[in-house]
């Protein structure tokens, strides 16, 4: 199975973007950690030799504070030294350091502009004077902000949420956006939106903050891209190429109208021309893109539709010329043991094991037909009113056989009174033969294996706990994968009950999810609508 990280080979679909995409990313927290610490030091010693023009773009713009300063420095030291994910304990515990101090420094400020007073922190690296802001070295309050926010940015970074929600990258945008409008308010001579305003003088944020913070929110959400909503940018698939490519454009549109507008700006043409300018940009270069596109994407849904055929006709060639042989290999199986010779336990031992042995194969093709059936989105279900507690009772009585015979004890866990359940029992009973099954595989002997029901919110949430050994939080979101399988072993299947167990459940209107940690077992939940709840919108 392909992976976001996994390299690929040249093709006409997009021959190695995610491959280049994605060492960009490994490399760009480096290079932003390293920006922002180079304008931070860069102004610090602006202030300190008294050359305030490295402070600050050109003169007369608000200059970076020395406590901003200071805050970049830490920021982006803390960056590089939290960015690997395999970070020694020594290099995470020295970034959190500097991305706390980095936070303190920020709050501080924040809580001076908004009592105001004077905490005598303003003044611990600048003793000149500024028309900007007052007292010396405060950070206005949008710098300050934006720099606790990235500091909360770096704290949080390895900080997995439900459902793959990582703050880090939600707070690393947030973080973004108050440097960028002032980025985009000096492009477009908005001095309220980046100096001093009447109603409180001391705000505004110079040029080298607004590309420290830039730099900083950009290699934070680099520094975990492959995890979370941006790991589409790195993904081989059809939503990856689109993102790529949009992400590109975008970059390309404004620099291009940041030319175009500073163009007009420095007097080289009228302002209406640099206008009409960037509007023709956005047209002809949104047309081209859109084009560009969809031009590649149907190349790649032909691509896919051809490997479906070919997979359908797979399929076809398992179901017929497998099956038919299969069957053969059973009969002849069950008439060894019926011949009218003298009782041979060899024999019929072996044909006990040839019978065992062509019931799996079977099986086997079956999964492959369920997994085929469920991404065809053509897998059919007989839904009937179902008595819940009957048939959960029907599911841990089939599999409490093979639980004793591992010495695991297998018990329930039924509130009462149960909804009946609109559900295929045939499809259901083959959810929790999985889920059951699975848990017997990875629970050892003394063990327990619970599984519950309960009502919620117009469904019945459905759960299968066990002791086990459990799995690493970085396989959670692979276990529905099929084929995919946590570790090698015997006791291992082929890797289809899960997205079988999932495709079912889905199928009925429901949602499947798992909990686990290591050592401290493993708990699959799912949810199935009841009996006089709203039906699913598809339903196959």
């Amino acid at each position: 199975m392909t992976t976001a990280n996994a390299p690929l080979t040249s093709d006409s679909t997009g021959p190695r973007w995610p491959v280049r995409v994605d060492r960009l990313l490994r490399q760009l927290p480096w290079i932003c950690g390293a920006l922002s610490v180079a304008i931070g030091a860069l102004t610090l010693f602006g202030w300190f030799l008294g050359r305030p023009e490295w402070t600050s773009v050109l003169p007369g713009l608000p200059p970076m504070e020395s406590n901003s300063a200071l805050m970049a420095v830490a920021a982006g030291v803390s960056l590089v030294l939290l960015a690997p994910m395999d970070a020694s304990r020594a290099r995470t515990v020295s970034g959190r350091i500097l991305a706390g101090a980095t936070l303190l420094f920020a709050i501080l400020p924040l809580v001076e502009h908004a009592l105001r007073v004077d905490m005598s922190i303003d003044r611990l690296l600048s003793h000149g004077e500024t028309p900007f802001h007052s007292p010396p070295g405060r950070p206005s309050p949008q710098t300050a902000a934006a720099f606790g926010l990235i500091g909360a940015t770096l704290l949080t970074l390895n900080v997995t949420m439900r459902r793959e929600f990582r703050p880090a990258q939600l707070l690393a945008v947030l973080a973004a956006l108050v440097p960028l409008i002032s980025v985009l308010a000096y492009l477009f001579g908005t001095a309220e939106l980046y100096g001093p305003q009447a109603v409180y003088p001391f705000i505004g944020m110079g040029i080298p903050t607004a590309g420290a913070l830039l730099a900083l929110s950009a290699g934070a959400l680099a520094a975990r891209a492959g995890e979370g909503p941006l790991s589409v940018l790195i993904r081989p698939d059809s939503g990856g190429l689109a993102s790529r490519q949009l992400f590109a454009w975008l970059l390309f549109l404004a620099a291009a109208t940041g030319g175009i507008e500073a163009g007009a700006r420095f007097g080289f043409y009228a302002a209406p021309i640099g206008s009409a300018g960037v509007v023709l940009l956005g047209v002809v270069g949104g047309t081209v893109f859109v084009l560009r596109v969809a031009h590649t994407l149907s190349r790649m849904d032909r691509a896919a539709q051809s490997a479906l055929q070919a997979r359908d006709d797979l399929m076809g060639v398992v179901a017929h010329d497998l099956r038919n042989p299969l069957s053969v290999i059973v009969m002849q199986a069950e008439y060894l043991r019926m011949l009218p010779a003298p009782k041979d336990t060899e024999a019929d031992e072996s044909a006990d094991a040839i019978s065992r042995s062509a019931m799996r194969m079977n099986r086997l093709i079956q999964d492959l037909l369920d997994v085929s059936r469920i991404e065809a989105g053509s897998l059919s279900l007989r839904c009937t009113e179902s008595d819940t507690a009957q048939l959960l009772a029907t599911a841990v009585d089939s599999q409490q056989p093979l639980a004793s015979a591992g010495q695991i004890d297998l018990v329930t866990d039924i509130a009462a009174p149960l909804p009946k359940i609109l559900a295929d029992q045939d499809r259901l009973m083959q959810v929790f033969e999985n889920l059951i099954g699975n848990a017997i595989k990875f629970t050892d002997p003394g063990g327990r294996i619970t599984v519950g029901a309960r009502p919620q919110a117009g469904d019945v949430l459905f759960w299968v706990s066990d002791t086990g050994a459990g799995m690493r939080q970085e396989d959670l979101p692979r276990v529905f994968d099929r084929f995919w399988r946590a570790q090698e072993g015997a006791k291992h299947g082929a890797g289809l009950g899960l997205p079988i167990a999932k495709g079912v459940v889905e199928a009925h209107g429901g949602r499947i999810w798992v909990e686990s940690a290591l050592s401290s077992g493993t708990t699959f939940s799912f949810t199935i609508p009841a009996v006089g709840s709203p039906p699913p919108a598809t339903r196959s």
